[in-house]
């Protein structure tokens, strides 16, 4: 399913679940259980990302038909996006419970370490999330997830340098990943420091200037504090790196609204909203905009 993979990767999801739904009936139509179980935990995965929670359920217990009786060892996965699926919902103790079904089995799982402490983190539960973290980078000190999370952790619970020293951990380890300079940035943001935020994104682009998220998360500054033609051009730099992210033209419509150029958010929230057909964000946003132009059935046609 490589073609499917690769539509996944680019957000574009619609592509993607059709591309996945057509290669599932092919391999159901061969009988073979191996592929077939690996391809309904792929249109699970797409099901999740778009919110549609029942249809991913349907895939992922027929996938866990298919791998129970056999003890297939990838059925860590189809658990693991189980914990995935009810932390979306918000269902976070059925979630817990999942990802440990994964530790019981394999201890040092890292992603099952990660989402463990994520949802005890959302949980409010942060003695906990920050003991798993602590597993998790055990489990792998050479990845930045586990030391981002727990910096935010630290963050939540208001110990600033704490989650400092993490975020610091993180750039070591992987100094061309963004998320770490985002989350110092956000440290200065809370205090009024624009200037600062946008140095420490701006060192993160000098490491990775190849990286659209850099520039995404320079023009997000930018943005929140109305300074509209600046994050403009910086969204405009993330999508000419990486035209498939609903995000970037979601943000970017943001902008020319800001600008008051009106017809150039229109089409801004509308290839975002081509690009991700959950994103409820744009599809209001266009709503807003035809009911103030008066053109009715447009803004119902988004509402």
């Amino acid at each position: 399913m490589s073609l499917g993979l690769t539509y996944h990767l680019q957000g574009l999801r619609p592509q993607a679940l059709q591309h996945d739904l057509n290669a599932l009936a092919t391999i159901e139509s061969i009988g073979d259980s191996a592929s077939l179980a690996r391809a309904h935990n792929n249109i699970a995965a797409l099901y999740t990302d778009m919110e549609q929670f029942d249809n991913a359920l349907i895939h992922l217990n027929r996938a866990l038909s298919i791998m129970r009786p056999r003890n297939d060892p990838r059925l860590r996965n189809t658990i693991g996006q189980l914990g995935i699926l009810y932390r979306c919902q918000g269902d976070y103790d059925k979630a817990i419970d999942y990802y440990k079904k994964i530790l019981t089995i394999d201890p040092e799982n890292y992603n099952a370490l990660n989402g463990l402490g994520h949802t005890y983190a959302l949980k409010g539960d942060y003695d906990n999330a920050i003991k798993i973290f602590e597993l998790a980078k055990k489990s792998r000190p050479d990845r930045p997830i586990a030391y981002n999370k727990l910096g935010n952790v630290y963050d939540s619970k208001l110990e600033e340098e704490k989650a400092l020293s993490e975020y610091k951990q993180a750039q070591k380890v992987a100094p061309r990943d963004q998320e770490s300079y985002k989350n110092m940035a956000n440290q200065k943001l809370r205090k009024g420091d624009v200037k600062s935020a946008l140095d420490i994104i701006e060192e993160g682009i000098k490491n990775n200037p190849g990286d659209a998220e850099g520039y995404y998360n320079l023009g997000t500054v930018y943005l929140h504090n109305k300074r509209y033609k600046d994050a403009k051009e910086k969204f405009t730099k993330s999508i000419g790196i990486n035209s498939k992210v609903g995000k970037y033209f979601k943000a970017l419509g943001d902008a020319e609204l800001g600008l008051g150029n009106i017809d150039n958010a229109i089409a801004a929230y509308k290839k975002a909203n081509e690009l991700d057909a959950s994103d409820a964000y744009s599809a209001e946003k266009l709503g807003d905009i035809y009911a103030e132009r008066k053109e009715l059935e447009k803004a119902l046609d988004y509402y």
